[in-house]
This record gives structure tokens, sequence and C-alpha cells, in this order.
């Protein structure tokens, strides 16, 4: 059963809605115009800055940190910008007519291009939307006829941004107007087919699971949040026109049911915060002038207006104004304006609710004293009263070790703190000691900041066993204890506490617990077995032998002898560090720092997140290799990189004179600063060139014209255009000892395979050689790329 919404006080309105209690109106408060023009599109936030689509004038990067007064710190211009998205410091751009373009943001001030789609047949399918999911983008195309090869929805594999490539699109229909994508469904609006609900867990085969039309209305566009869709609809499939809203319920997405009609709002927009939904609605009247309304529909079935219902208290908006986009950031609704510019709204009050915090005062001591305490303190608003309830969970102590462990706390107007006593029971049993969490819970009129505090029952006492030559059995005890074997196979038990535990001579056996633990290893048959998974704990190894770390322990170190070569990880962020022998260093998974010293070490990389220092006695300690099977920049002081595994990678050189070989998928591969040596391998490969030209001059051992790509970055090669595909423009490149005319900038000499550039194109001055390829290559103009 759906429900249907008015309100009988206005032409636009006919039934029942009812007003929201809170005090705050929203109101306009700040805005922006912009000074390129332009009309101003989509909009979306990251780290107080402001990313619009600008149409002709391209990506406007403004800060917000100040809402009443916006202004602009970057841009980068695109031919018809009309949609963005953000995943980390790259900003994915709908450029209507040409496809996706990826931006670097990382300095907002200055975007770089660093890759992009161009859509085939882009002068007459447009690309009008780009939404991220992991590392696909998922573009809505709209063109005039439906057997253009680039239409409907494009799924875009951006995994590598530098190259991305296409996967699969769908559907057949030419009318996609928007799409939203919610876990493994993709919801696209069409303007002649309504709501089409597709299967996307498999990119490469789309199929239709669901679908929800309303006859003689176009849908133009589409909101998710939880399991409700808001779907808008019109006549024209324009903005121009009145829109209806529908909520359907998508719990089950092979079958969305309808559960409330808005027939007679003109929805501009819904935007999803959160857990909330809100609807922006605009009444215009005949002569243009109109106000925008905002209602609160988190529960379709029960909306709330946060604006009143009188242009009095709505926010002022024409129809001959298009709005182009709604977003809302903290406080406050970004309205873009088309050429109008940029409306902001403060729409919630800024007074946030108190926030109640809890923290150990005298919480860590013998069981015999009873009562453990904690505090819990108010700050922000301390106008009205607060309530909090209090438990103890989690940790080491059940519930026999507590006479009182739960409760409720009051604050009254004006109080800051209160004191939570924790009953602790005292026994005379043997155990280690025991830590306990006290949480809150349920708070009322407050927020929780942090809402844990740990408190320890320390048992005092003790259980000892004194060691022998012979096979021992070794228990520890809670304190911090120096556990160490004789002779013979020991096993070495140690209980909470930071312990240190040392086996001596023999294949020993040391079982650490709850506590910084630190293992002594002198024997490729020691085992060490660490039982406490509290991630915030660090274990460590010092080994005189080759060594693999079991779970649970972090940190693994090589001391000096003949046969500790290899550390080897396991699945947690390790530390492992080498000694002055020529270690292999294997993080295995995890984010790991390995450390080397003087040898020539080998470090296996399987993320990009691996850190690798190389810290022998001088600056030049060893020739040092790195075998990645994830896009890796080399470490100071490490010579080579080998680019390893079943992916497409990518890898970069240092100072140094570096060799770097990629794998047989397709890499882009960057020297750096020194005279390097630099193999492609089997795969489409893209050498690029970014650094000052010096005397680094590049080998490239393999390099195939048509297969493998030379790029070229404008900042370095300033005399080269970047063209709409990238390509080195053709005049610019000749197969000569030297510039033959004035536009000469890139010369192959193909009797010795040097690569030159000439800056001023005529041979005047001397060019300067960039790298060495092989002689006698069918090298062309298409095989270089200007960034």
């Amino acid at each position: 059963m759906s429900n249907s919404y008015q309100f009988k006080k206005s032409a636009l309105f006919s039934g029942i809605f009812t007003l929201s209690a809170e005090k705050f109106l929203p109101h306009l408060v700040g805005s922006y115009t912009n000074p390129d023009g332009g009309n101003l599109q989509e909009i979306i936030f990251k780290n107080g800055l402001a990313y619009i689509s600008a149409s002709e004038n391209g990506l406007q990067v403004l800060d917000v940190s100040n809402p009443e007064s916006p202004t602009k710190v970057g841009s980068f211009k695109l031919y018809y910008g009309i949609d963005v998205d953000l995943s980390g410091n790259l900003a994915y751009n709908a450029d209507s007519s040409y496809g996706l373009r990826i931006l670097d943001v990382s300095n907002p001030n200055a975007p770089v291009e660093i890759g992009g789609y161009a859509t085939k047949d882009s002068g007459f399918v447009f690309c009008k939307s780009v939404t991220l999911s992991g590392s696909l983008a998922y573009l809505v195309m709209e063109g005039i006829d439906s057997d253009f090869a680039d239409n409907g929805i494009l799924i875009i594999d951006v995994s590598n941004p530098y190259r991305p490539t296409k996967l699969n699109s769908f559907p057949s229909a030419f009318e996609a107007t928007d799409l939203a994508i919610s876990g493994n469904q993709a919801y696209v609006t069409s303007g002649n087919a309504g709501l089409l609900i597709y299967d996307v867990s498999n990119p490469y085969n789309p199929h239709q699971i669901g679908s929800y039309d309303v006859e003689g209305f176009s849908c133009v566009g589409t909101t998710i949040n939880g399991n409700f869709a808001y779907e808008l609809y019109n006549l024209s499939n324009s903005r121009g026109t009145p829109n209806i809203l529908k909520v359907l319920d998508i719990s089950n997405p092979s079958s969305p049911q309808l559960v409330a009609n808005y027939d007679s709002l003109n929805v501009l927009s819904v935007v999803a915060e959160g857990e909330s939904t809100y609807a922006f609605a605009g009444d215009f009247k005949p002569d243009g002038s109109g106000f925008l309304q905002i209602l609160d529909l988190t529960n379709p079935n029960n909306p709330s207006w946060l604006t009143g219902f009188d242009a009095s208290q709505g926010i002022p908006i024409r129809s001959d104004v298009p709005i182009t986009g709604i977003a809302i950031h903290e406080n406050f609704v970004y309205i873009t304006e088309s050429f109008n510019g940029l409306q902001v709204i403060q729409f919630k009050d800024n007074v946030p609710l108190p926030v109640l915090n809890i923290s150990s005062v005298d919480a860590d001591k013998p069981e015999s004293s009873g009562a453990f305490l904690f505090k819990i303190e108010r700050s922000g608003d301390l106008s009205s009263n607060s309530v909090v309830d209090y438990s103890v969970s989690g940790g080491q102590a059940t519930n026999d070790d507590f006479i009182t462990n739960s409760g409720s706390v009051v604050f009254k107007p004006g109080e800051t703190s209160k004191v939570v006593v924790i009953n602790v029971a005292n026994d005379s049993t043997f155990e280690s000691d025991e830590a306990f969490i006290v949480e809150l819970s349920n708070p009322l009129n407050a927020t929780l900041g942090n809402a844990e505090a740990v408190g320890t029952i320390i048992n005092d006492d003790a259980n000892h066993t004194i060691p022998t030559e012979g096979d021992d059995d070794l228990i520890g005890t809670a304190n911090d204890d120096v556990m160490k074997g004789l002779g013979g196979n020991d096993q070495l038990s140690s209980l909470d506490g930071n312990d240190s535990l040392n086996g001596g001579v023999g294949a020993d056996t040391m079982q650490g617990g709850v506590g910084n633990d630190t293992y002594y290893v002198d024997n490729a048959r020691d085992i060490v077995i660490e039982t406490s998974t509290i991630t915030t704990e660090i274990d460590t190894v010092y080994s005189e032998t080759s060594f693999t770390l079991s779970e649970n322990v972090e940190n693994l170190v090589l001391v000096d002898s003949v046969w500790a070569v290899k550390a080897i990880g396991n699945s947690s962020n390790n530390i492992l560090e080498g000694n002055r022998l020529a270690n292999l260093i294997d993080g295995k998974k995890g984010m790991d720092t390995m450390i080397g010293g003087d040898g020539d070490d080998t470090y296996m990389v399987d993320s990009s997140k691996d850190i690798i220092k190389e810290v022998g006695s001088d600056s030049i300690a060893g020739n040092d290799s790195v075998k990645s099977a994830a896009s890796f920049l080399l470490p100071t002081n490490v010579e080579n990189l080998y680019l390893i595994g079943t992916s497409a990678i990518n890898g970069t050189g240092n100072a140094l004179k570096n060799t770097i070989v990629g794998n047989a998928y397709d890499n882009v591969i960057n020297g750096g600063l020194g005279k390097d040596t630099l193999t492609g391998g089997l795969g489409k490969d893209t050498f690029l060139f970014d650094t000052p030209l010096k005397s680094n001059v590049d080998k490239i051992t393999d390099f195939k014209p048509v297969d493998d790509t030379i790029r070229l970055e404008n900042a370095i090669f300033t005399k080269l255009k970047i063209t709409t595909d990238h390509l080195l423009d053709k005049a610019n490149f000749v197969k000569s000892t030297s510039a033959v005319d004035g536009n000469d900038y890139v010369i192959y000499n193909s009797t010795t395979g040097a690569l030159f550039y000439d800056a001023d194109g005529n041979g005047s001055s001397a060019a300067v050689q960039i790298a060495t390829l092989g002689a006698g290559l069918n090298l062309t103009h298409a095989d270089f790329l200007v960034s």
C-alpha cells in the first residue's frame, strides 16, 4: 500500500504534512559568482573544498571553510564539465563532449590531468554523469540514436587511472538519464522505460533484475538511501517542467514497491546525507519568481518540512535560473544555479549536543583494593539535563569478579563531571591480571565521544619454575617477566605483562600472552607462539637464524650471524629488519616496513603501502633490489626494481642509476633522475619522462613501436602541445641526426637509437638526449604521448 501526501493551504500542495518541530529555520548565508563565466553544474565535497563542474570552464575548486564567503582556489579547463566524482586524490570528470577525464587534485590549486577515456561517436553521444564504485566508473551516455558505439551506461575500469579501459555497456535503450549504485545493483533511470535495476556484481555481464515505470512519464533522476529509492518523473524528460516524486521500497530489488507519492510537489532534487534524506521543492509563480522548500523524507510515510509553507520561510529562486546541482556539506546546503553561481543555505543549527567522555582515574590496582574509579566528563552545551548508562563489558574479567558492574548517571544543568565506582570482588585464586572495559551507552540529550575506558584487576599470586639443563616447562606470572631456559628443548609460557622469552640452547617453544613480548631465537627449530590478538600490542623476535613470523607477532630483527639471511613476515603490519648480510626480506600480507643493511638485499613487495628503508653504514651500501607485485616507487639507496605478478602495475625509480624491469602486463615505467636501464617486458608498456633534463639519459632495452609508448610531460618538454588525444603532433617529430625545420622538437637518430629533445626545433642550439632506444626502429609520432 502507498500513501499520498498533500497540503490544502497552497495551490501547489493539497494533502497533509507535518512541520518540523526544530527551532531552526533554513536561510541563505552566502553565495559565489563564477568570475570565469560558464554554467555551474554538479558539486561534491572533500576536506573543506567544493569541486564543481562548470561547463566550458571545466572543474572549479572552491574553499568553503567559510560558507558565507566561498573562494576559488583552483580550476582546470575541460570541453564541457557536467559532473564530477572523487576518489582519494583523483577527480573523475564527466566531460560532455569527450567522455571521462581524470585529474590529480592532490594539489587543489593546480589540478593535473593524468588519464581519461574518450567515448566513441562523441559528436552525437553525450556524457551526462559519472558515478564511482570501487575501481569502476559508470558513465551515463545520451545520444540521438541507439546504434552509436558508446551509448547507454558505460562501465570503465579505472584501476589504472592513467589508462582507463572500457569493460562493458548497457542497456541497449538510448534514453538513460541518471544512475545510482547501491551494493551490487545499478539503478538506471530512463526516458522511455522508467527505473531499470541491474545486477552488476559481474561488470562483464550486467543483467536486468527489476523495474518500475509510470506510464506517460519520463524518469529523470534517482537517489538511493538504505532500502528506499527516490525517483523523479516528469512529462517531457526535462528539468524545466514540474517533477513528481515516487518513493519505492527496494529491499527486494527484483520487485520494487511504491510506498509514497508526492505527485503535487515540484521536487527539483533529492539528496541523501548519512541515514537522512531530503527533498528540495520549488514553488513558482507565473512571473518566474518562487521559493525553495526543504522536506525531510527520511521516513517517507512521515515527512516533515524544514521550511514553512509560505514564501517568507522559503529560499528565493527563479524558474528562469535553472538549479543544476544540490549538495549537503556539514550544516549547509550548496545550490548551483547554472549561470547565476552558487547559493549557500544553512539548514541545521550549529549548536551541537554536549559530548560525554569516560576515562580511567584509579582503575589499575590489586583486586583487594575494592573500588575502581572512572570519570565521565561532559563538555559543550550544559544548559539542560543529560543521561547516560554505563556497564562493564569485554576484557578477561567475568561477572563473578564484580560486586557492581552497571548503572546510570544524570547530569543536571551546569554539571561537567561525574565519578563512577566499579566495586571488584576479592578472591584468592591464582590467575593472570584481568582487564575490563567500562562502556557508555544510551545517551539522552548528549552524544558519545570516548565511550570506553579500561581498568585492570592486578593479581598478586605467582607461579615460578626454576630452569635446568634438561627439557623444562617454564611458566611466567602476570607481571613483566624475564624468562630464560638453559640446555634442552624447553617450553616457555608467559602470562600477561611485557615479557622477555629466551629458550637458550635447544629447539624451544616460546609462548606469549597479553603484553608487548620479546622473543630470542637461536635455533632454526625454535617456535614462537603469540596467543594475544590485541592489535595495539607490539611483539618482537630477535633471531640468529632465518625466520618466519607466526601470526600475532609484529616485528622481526635479524641479528648478525652467518645463518640469519631471510626475514619473512605474516599477515600483520610487520617491521622486518635485516643485518649486514645479503638478506631476503618479505613482509607477505599487510602494510609492512622492511629495513635493510650493508648487504645486497632483496625486498618482496605485495602492496604499494609497503615501506622500504635502506640504512647501510654508508649511502651506497649494497646493490639492492625490490620485487614488487604492486605499483611501487623505489626509496632512497635502492637500485633495482622488478615488477612481478599477474596485473598491470607501475614502477618508478629514484635519483640513482636504476634498473627497472616490467612484468608481462601493461606497465608505466618511470626511471626518475638517474641514468636508468628500463625494460618493459611482454606487455604494452609506457615509459614516462617527467624529470628535469640534465645528464640522466635512460636506456630502454626493448621498446616496441606501436605496442609501447613514450610519455613526455609537458611541464618539462614545454614546446610540445597537448592535443585532444594526447598524441605528439606529427610536425614535432623527425627521424634524423638533428632538427630539419623550425618545429622538430623530438628527434630520433635511427642509426644510434638516440632520442633527443630540441627546445628550439631548428638545431640552432644543441639538442638534449633523453633516452637511448634500439637502432633502426620504425618509430613515428604515434609512439609518443604528451601529458
